[in-house]
């Protein structure tokens, strides 16, 4: 291989020094030719000068140059060209030969080893025609190869195949298995869950006639509770003459907080002195808690039907004597709250139709409050005990009368 480079190396020189000389020879012959021609002139000879003869022999000498070196330019861009594409050409198969020499279980013999180092000598020369020629030979060589590692890969693919086909095999076997176990263990589950559900539901049925009996029991206690409490109510008088026919219909919610209300009159009103009025509203707290959050079916009497300034709707209902859940009427002590009625709402365009007196069902919410667990509006602690107004959200009203 050393010898070889160094020939290569000679040749190269060679062709430098020839087209040095080529070009020197060229360039006499120019010369030669111009000082023949001023000399041959004739009559109009002496119209010209040496030194313009000169001037003009060297331009043309410059131009006979500059054509050559174009041509030697262009000649070198082709070689490029052509050793570009034998390179393109070699290096496929020279990846081929690298995944043949590094494939498991093939070896690859020392000709084509030879003939891989001849093609990597080649190929960092310019000689493009030694590098075809080298890359086509080891082409040749390795389609053996290739079919070996094709049948090697199509053994292993056999023997891949074989094996997945055991394992669906086995598969196969432990999935029926299975299948069989739970058969067996489904119909004995069956069996027990049937004798379970057919005692369950002996029990269930029992159980449930037991609480269905308590439940009326109770129901119908809680409704003679509720009914002798709305006579009282109404003995005393805590209905006017309209609400007194919807009494009846008030839901168990809104009687709490009539008794809580009404407790809290009559206690403020016993109270010998301002420190035991004082306390009767902590008495009042302990019956209003658990009434915060939202109510259906509530009944009342409309009292108060306006606007506050904003334009926003006021209304408050009277569900008992001196009692009214109401909503704020200025929108500072609506903060919070939002209870006023907007008039893009529909609850407002139901309000249109009311009239004060009319008697309402409606839904809404009691709100929070750490003095008596339903927020209260009234100004002063008598007004709150004796004719207290409840902050109320309304979200549905329709007219009962």
């Amino acid at each position: 291989m050393d010898i070889n480079r160094k020939k290569n190396n000679s040749l190269l020189n060679r062709k430098t020094w020839i087209k040095s000389w080529q070009r020197l020879f060229a360039k006499s012959c120019c010369l030669f030719l111009i000082g023949f021609s001023y000399s041959s002139i004739g009559n109009n000879a002496h119209a010209f000068g040496l030194g313009d003869v000169v001037k003009v022999g060297g331009d043309l000498v410059d131009s006979a140059v500059k054509k050559q070196d174009e041509k030697e330019k262009q000649e070198q861009e082709q070689k490029r060209k052509i050793l570009q594409d034998a390179r393109g050409y070699a290096d496929p198969i020279m990846k081929q030969y690298k995944h043949v020499s590094s494939y498991h279980g093939l070896k690859v013999s020392h000709d084509t080893q030879t003939l891989y180092s001849d093609l990597k000598y080649v190929y960092s020369g310019d000689n493009a025609e030694k590098i075809r020629q080298s890359a086509k030979k080891l082409d040749d060589n390795l389609s053996t190869y290739q079919s070996k590692i094709n049948k090697i890969e199509q053994q292993k693919k056999a023997q891949k195949e074989k094996e997945r086909q055991q394992r669906i095999a086995a598969e196969k076997k432990r999935q029926e298995e299975m299948r069989k176990q739970a058969a067996a263990d489904k119909k004995a589950a069956e069996k027990a869950a049937a004798e379970q559900a057919a005692a369950e539901k002996a029990a269930a049925a029992k159980q449930a006639a037991a609480e269905k009996a308590a439940a009326a029991k109770q129901a119908e206690q809680e409704e003679k509770e509720r009914q002798h409490l709305i006579t009282e109510l109404q003995k005393r008088r805590l209905f006017d003459s309209k609400l007194s026919k919807y009494a009846e219909q008030y839901s168990s919610s809104q009687l709490q907080l009539v008794v809580a209300s009404y407790n809290g009159q009559i206690t403020y009103n016993e109270a010998k002195n301002e420190l035991a009025k004082g306390g009767t509203r902590g008495q009042r707290k302990n019956e209003l808690c658990g009434l915060q959050g939202k109510h259906y079916d509530w009944i009342g009497k409309v009292t108060t039907l306006t606007t506050n300034s904003e334009g926003k709707g006021v209304l408050a209902v009277e569900f008992a004597e001196d009692m009214h859940l109401t909503t704020a009427n200025n929108a500072f002590s609506d903060i919070g709250a939002n209870s006023l009625l907007d008039p893009s709402s529909d609850i407002f365009q139901s309000a249109l139709t009311l009239s004060r007196g009319d008697i309402i069902r409606f839904d809404g919410y009691l709100f929070s409050s750490r003095n008596d667990c339903v927020r209260e509006l009234s100004a002063t602690l008598r007004g709150s005990m004796t004719e207290p107004d409840y902050l109320f959200k309304f979200i549905h009203i329709e007219k009962l009368n």
